[in-house]
């Protein structure tokens, strides 16, 4: 419930005393690489490699050894790494 712009413990304006649940469909980790400068832009090119069934409950040290793992077979070195998830909610 709202009050004071803040949400306390009770039920929703939406819900109808039905708990609602997300689930995760699936967990994936992209690994960012950096792949030069554009010649034209001068901007960062970005280059992607991913990883699919990632566990949804993998902490992000986890996540980050096995990128480790990955990196000296990889044609360029790391930007960044990105995790992303998506989930239904169903009530």
């Amino acid at each position: 419930m709202l009050i004071d712009n803040k949400w306390v413990k009770g039920l929703a304006p939406w819900e109808d005393e039905e708990i609602v649940l997300d689930s995760v469909l699936k967990s994936a980790v992209s690994i960012k690489l950096n792949a030069g400068v554009g010649p034209t832009t001068g901007n960062t090119l970005i280059k992607s490699c991913s990883l699919g069934n990632v566990v949804y409950a993998a902490n992000p040290d986890k996540i980050m050894n096995i990128v480790g793992l990955a990196l000296p077979v990889l044609s360029y070195p790391l930007n960044r790494v990105e995790r992303t998830e998506v989930s239904t909610i169903n009530n």
